[in-house]
C-alpha cells in the first residue's frame, strides 16, 4: 500500500490542515458547529451509498477530509485561552507596575541576571484572573521553588512588540505557547501551596534532582545528565549547547525516540524473568507500558517524549498481543492525540522536527538500506546508522534551514562517534537520577559519568571546531522551504516508480522552485529603509537594490545578520549609510547626537543618540512628513518629541512602542 493511502494519515493531515486554517480564518462558534454538523451529515449519507457506488466512495473520502478539517479548527478555538473573559489579557493591555499572585509551572533557560519560569497568574490587584506569563526573578535573590505560591510587586509587559525584519519573533512564539505577557518581579512574598497537583510535582522533582546532582557531579556534567534523562536543557552551558548545535548533535540533549527506545529495552530486560505464559505476557505488557509512561511523565511529557512514548506503547501492545503494528498508524495516532489536547503544539519547532525526522526515517531508511549490503555485523551497524542519519537529515534539512539557517556538514561523523556509547551514558545517567531520587550516594558512578560526558563533550567540541564543514547564514524563506519539500517528495515518488505522471511532478516542482528564486531576485532589486529597534543602541539600514548601507555603531550584529539572511544578501559588501538618502521617492534625513538638522521641508526625520536641540522650532519651520526615534535615545527626551509632534499633528514613530520603522 502507498504510504499516503493509510486512512489515519489522511485524517491526521486533514486535522493539521484545520489547525493551520484556524490561524488565518476566524469562524464563530455557531459557524463552526454548523459546518461540523452539516459535513458529518453529508459524510453519513455518502457512507451509506459508498459500497454500491464508486463516486459515492470518492465523495465519502473528500467529505471526511473536510469534516476533520473543521474539527481541527474547532479544537483550536476550544483551546484558545483568550476566549475566557477572566484572562488577564482582557484587563491589562499596557506596561505597568502592579501587584499579582502567581505560581510557577515550568522552568526556562535563565538569563545572566534573572531566573526565568513559565508562571500562572491567579490575581492582578486583587482581581481574580487566569493566564500564563513568563516570570523573571533577579538572581540576587533566592532561587524560587515550585512548591510555593508567590505574591508581590511586579512590572508587567504585554506581548505587543514587532520584531526587527528577519529576527526571531519571540512574542509570537510565546503566544503559540498560550503565553501573553512577561512579568519582572521586584518584591515578593512566598507561601507554601495547600496542595500540589501531579503536574506541579514534576518540575519540583526535577528541581530537587538537579540540586542533588550538583552536589555529586561537576557543573558541566550535572546539566548534561538532566538533559539526557529528564529533557531539562535550561542549565546547560551556552558554549557547550552551541557546540552540540554546530556538530548536529543537539537532538541528543532532547529526550526523544532514541532515549525512550533505550528505556524500552531496559524494561524488557527487567521483565524477562517472568514466564512467557498468556497471563504473564499481559503482566509484562502492563508493566512496560506503565514504565514508559512513568518515564515520559518524569521527562515532562514534551512533544517528542509524548510522541515516542505513545508509539512505543502501541508497539509493545502489538508485540505482546502477537499482532503487527503499522508504524505509520502509530505515528499518526500519537500526533493526533497530542494535537487534540494541545493544537498549539503544531507550531513547536521540536514537534515539527521530531515528526518529520521520524517520518522520513520510516519512509526512506528501508530504501536507502538496499543500496548496499555489508558483509559484517559491524559494517551493517554503521551502515544502518548512516542511512538513518541521512534519512532524518533529508527530512529536516529544509525546515532546519528555515528556522536556524545553518547546516552541520559532519552530522554523520557525529552520529558515528556519539550514538554507540550513548547507551552506556544513558544507563549511568539513569542510575544517577534513581540514586539521587532516593538520596543514595553515587559512589563510583559519579567519576565514571563525569569522565564519559567530558569525553563526549570533547568529541563534540572538536567536530564543532571544523568551521569549513559548518555552513551558516544560509538564506531560506517559507516559500522556498515548501518548494524544496515538494521537490524531495516528487523525486522520492519518481524513484519508487517511474512513469509520466511522476516525471511531470518532478518537472512542476523544479519550475516552482525556479519561479520562487526569480521572485526573490526581483525583490532584491527593490529599495527598503529600516530603522531597527535595539535597546540603548542604533541600527539604521537602507537596502538599495542588492546593496546594503548601514548607520550603526557596530556593522556586525545579530540584527544586521538576520536582515541580510532574510533579504538574501548574505556576503554582500556593507557600505556606510549617508546622513541623507532618498528611498521610494521620499527624502530621509538622519540626525545624531551632533544635532545638525537639515534645512529642507517634507523629509522623514530619523533621530538617534538623543540630539540636544529645540526640536519643536525646527518642526514648525520645516514640517517633516514623519519623525522616527529609535532605541538609542532616552525615554524622557522621546516623550518631549512625541508631545511636540502631537501638537503640530506630525506622525511620530517610537520603535520602542511600535517596533521597527519600515519604508
Amino acid at each position: 500500500m502507498n504510504t499516503f493511502q493509510f486512512p489515519l494519515i489522511r485524517i491526521t493531515l486533514a486535522f493539521i490542515t484545520g489547525i493551520v486554517c484556524a490561524r488565518f480564518l476566524a469562524l464563530t462558534n455557531v459557524q463552526l458547529i454548523a459546518c461540523i454538523i452539516l459535513t458529518a451529515a453529508i459524510v453519513c449519507a455518502f457512507y451509506r451509498y459508498s459500497k454500491q457506488h464508486i463516486r459515492a466512495a470518492l465523495g465519502f473520502g473528500s467529505c471526511t477530509f473536510v469534516l476533520f478539517l473543521f474539527i481541527g479548527m474547532g479544537v483550536v478555538r476550544m483551546h484558545n485561552k483568550l476566549m475566557h473573559s477572566e484572562h488577564f489579557a482582557h484587563k491589562v493591555t499596557t506596561a505597568q507596575s502592579m501587584r499579582v499572585t502567581f505560581s510557577l509551572e515550568s522552568p526556562l533557560r535563565s538569563s545572566k541576571k534573572n531566573y526565568r519560569y513559565v508562571g500562572v497568574l491567579k490575581s492582578i490587584n486583587n482581581l481574580a484572573v487566569t493566564g500564563r506569563v513568563v516570570v523573571s526573578f533577579p538572581k540576587a535573590q533566592k532561587r524560587p521553588s515550585f512548591k510555593e505560591n508567590y505574591a508581590g510587586l511586579v512590572w508587567f509587559i504585554p506581548l505587543q512588540r514587532k520584531p526587527n525584519p528577519g529576527q526571531f519573533d519571540y512574542d509570537s512564539y510565546l503566544k503559540d505557547q498560550s503565553i501573553y505577557g512577561q512579568i519582572f518581579v521586584k518584591k515578593y512574598q512566598n507561601y507554601p501551596k495547600t496542595r500540589t497537583t501531579f503536574l506541579e510535582w514534576v518540575p519540583a522533582f526535577h528541581d530537587k534532582i538537579a540540586q542533588r546532582l550538583s552536589h555529586s557531579l561537576d557543573a558541566t556534567t550535572a546539566p548534561i545528565v538532566m538533559a539526557l534523562i529528564l529533557g531539562q536543557q535550561q542549565d546547560i552551558n551556552p558554549t557547550i549547547n552551541k557546540d552540540y548545535q554546530l556538530a548536529g548533535a543537539v537532538h541528543i540533549l532532547s529526550v526523544s525516540g532514541l532515549h525512550v527506545g533505550f528505556i524500552l529495552l531496559l524494561l524488557q530486560l527487567l521483565v524477562k524473568p517472568f514466564p512467557n505464559t498468556k497471563k504473564y505476557r499481559l503482566v509484562k505488557m502492563i508493566l512496560i507500558v506503565m514504565g514508559l509512561w512513568g518515564f515520559g511523565i518524569l521527562a515532562g511529557l514534551a512533544p517528542s517524549v509524548l510522541r515516542s512514548v505513545t508509539m512505543y506503547s502501541f508497539v509493545t501492545i502489538g508485540l505482546y498481543l502477537k499482532r503487527t503494528v503499522n508504524i505509520y498508524n502509530t505515528l499518526c495516532i500519537s500526533a493526533f492525540l497530542i494535537l487534540l489536547f494541545d493544537p498549539n503544539t503544531l507550531w513547536n519547532v521540536g514537534f515539527q522536527l521530531s515528526y518529520l525526522a521520524l517520518f522520513f526515517i520510516v519512509w526512506l531508511q528501508p530504501k536507502f538500506k538496499k543500496f548496499y549490503v555489508p558483509k559484517t555485523k559491524i559494517g551493517t551497524y554503521f551502515w544502518e546508522l548512516t542511512t538513518v542519519s541521512f534519512a532524518a537529515q533529508l527530512g529536516t534539512f529544509p525546515l532546519s534551514l528555515y528556522y536556524f539557517h545553518q547546516f552541520p556538514g559532519l552530522f554523520f561523523i557525529t552520529n558515528w562517534i556519539v550514538l554507540p556509547p550513548l547507551t552506556i551514558l544513558m544507563f549511568l545517567g539513569l542510575l544517577a537520577v534513581l540514586f539521587t531520587s532516593f538520596n543514595i550516594a553515587l559512589g563510583p558512578i559519579a567519576p565514571l559519568l563525569s569522565f564519559s560526558i567530558k569525553q563526549m563533550n570533547a568529541c563534540i567540541h572538536w567536530i564543532a571546531d571544523q568551521d569549513q564543514f559548518i555552513f551558516q547564514k544560509i538564506p531560506m524563506n517559507l516559500a522556498l522551504m515548501l518548494a524544496l519539500y515538494l521537490l524531495i517528495f516528487s523525486l522520492v515518488f519518481l524513484f519508487e516508480k517511474r512513469n509520466y505522471t511522476r516525471w511531470m511532478g518532478v518537472g512542476i516542482s523544479i519550475i516552482t522552485l525556479q519561479l520562487i528564486v526569480i521572485k526573490i531576485k526581483i525583490e532584491q532589486q527593490q529599495s527598503e529603509f529600516v530603522v531597527c529597534h535595539l535597546p540603548i543602541a542604533s541600527a539604521i539600514l537602507w537596502k538599495n537594490k542588492n546593496q546594503l548601507f548601514i548607520n550603526s555603531e557596530a556593522k556586525q550584529s545579530p540584527c544586521i545578520d538576520d536582515y541580510c539572511i532574510a533579504q538574501f544578501i548574505v556576503g554582500q559588501k556593507i557600505n556606510t549609510l549617508p546622513q541623507k538618502v532618498v528611498c521610494k521617492n521620499k527624502g530621509i534625513a538622519i540626525v545624531d547626537s551632533s544635532g545638525v538638522f537639515p534645512k529642507k521641508k517634507g523629509l522623514v526625520l530619523v533621530l538617534k543618540n538623543s540630539p540636544k536641540c529645540h526640536l519643536e522650532r525646527w518642526l514648525e519651520n520645516y514640517r517633516p512628513t514623519q519623525v522616527v526615534a529609535d532605541g538609542s535615545s532616552t525615554p524622557a527626551i522621546k516623550k518631549l518629541w512625541k508631545r511636540s509632534c502631537a501638537k503640530l499633528k506630525i506622525p511620530f514613530h517610537d520603535t520602542a512602542e511600535k517596533g521597527p520603522f519600515i519604508l
